[in-house]
């Protein structure tokens, strides 16, 4: 009689490391990869617009933005914040914005518009500082000036 002996074999194997679909990032730049599931999910970053892996900022120039807005920082926004004096009124030409100070005040627009002097005088067709402001912007800077009929005496 023949005894029969059999060995099973069993194989151990250590799992395999779950690998990162994200490393290295198949997003390209200005992208961010995130694992959904085991595949990879693309996405541009914030304040980047476009698809992965085209993804870019709203602007490099203010030429790609509206003619009433600048790029700063890759944005397109107002440039009027911060830009003018007290008092002064800003509009935008072309990007770039223009500091005026309201009709009655005088002053440079980009540091301080303040009342103008009252004066006094008889004579008619004058020019003076209570009828003028300053029209600026930070390429030129022209004085502008109003001829009145007649002022009256104080």
């Amino acid at each position: 009689m023949r005894a029969c002996i059999s060995f099973l074999l069993i194989a151990i194997t250590s799992p395999r490391p779950v690998e990162n679909p994200c490393i290295p990032s198949p997003c390209g730049p200005n992208a961010q990869c995130r694992v959904v599931g085991s595949s990879p999910a693309c996405s541009c970053l914030p304040n980047y617009l476009g698809r992965p892996p085209n993804c870019r900022p709203e602007c490099v120039t203010s030429q790609e933005c509206p003619s009433n807005l600048a790029c700063r920082n890759e944005r397109c926004v107002d440039p009027c914040p911060g830009s003018c004096g007290a008092q002064a009124l800003c509009t935008v030409v072309n990007h770039n914005p223009v500091c005026t100070c309201p009709q009655g005040y005088v002053g440079d627009a980009f540091v301080a518009c303040t009342p103008a002097p009252i004066t006094c005088k008889s004579s008619a067709h004058s020019t003076d500082n209570a009828n003028s402001f300053f029209s600026s912007s930070r390429h030129r800077r022209s004085r502008m000036h109003f001829h009145s009929e007649s002022l009256s005496e104080c």
